[in-house]
């Protein structure tokens, strides 16, 4: 099965009137085996500017193993970019531990990959959410509110 990851620039609207857009990317998975058409996939990693973005998600499931076994230098770019700006950063379950960006932060993620973020240098905690400068972390789908409230915190601070 070939694996080819896209983004999607997803809006997020942060105040009423409209007049704090902000975007940010979400790195998706695309099967080209399962032939999954994803309409508002709008560009490849490849024709990402991060620059252009205020923020990063990178979800758990499969994205992160994707991400590390195949990710193309584009992903690399990305995410080196996002970090070396401070530009808030969300990953969630099996994200954390496989993005290689922990390194002296304190991050959760699903407890299964627990010690991989220790063995890539970060600081592992068990609980719903973790905010360790533009990083917010969260262990699985079930923390989700806590996770995006602390992800559009950061989204808002900057």
């Amino acid at each position: 099965m070939t694996a080819r990851l896209s983004c999607r620039p997803v809006p997020l609207n942060l105040s009423r009137d409209n007049s704090s857009r902000r975007s940010f990317v979400k790195i998706l998975e695309k099967s080209t085996a399962r032939s999954y058409l994803f309409r508002w996939v709008t560009k490849t990693l490849a024709e990402v500017k991060p620059e252009e973005y205020d923020g990063l998600v990178i979800p758990g499931r499969r994205v992160p193993e994707y991400v590390r076994v195949v990710a193309s230098g584009d992903v690399k770019r990305v995410v080196r970019h996002i970090f070396e700006r401070n530009t808030p950063v969300a990953a969630i379950c099996y994200a954390p531990a496989t993005a290689r960006v922990v390194k002296g932060r304190e991050v959760t993620s699903h407890i299964a990959v627990g010690p991989e973020a220790e063995n890539n240098g970060g600081i592992w905690v068990d609980q719903e959410v973790v905010v360790d400068g533009n990083l917010v972390t969260a262990r699985a789908w079930l923390d989700n509110p806590a996770w995006m409230r602390e992800f559009i915190k950061l989204l808002k601070s900057k």
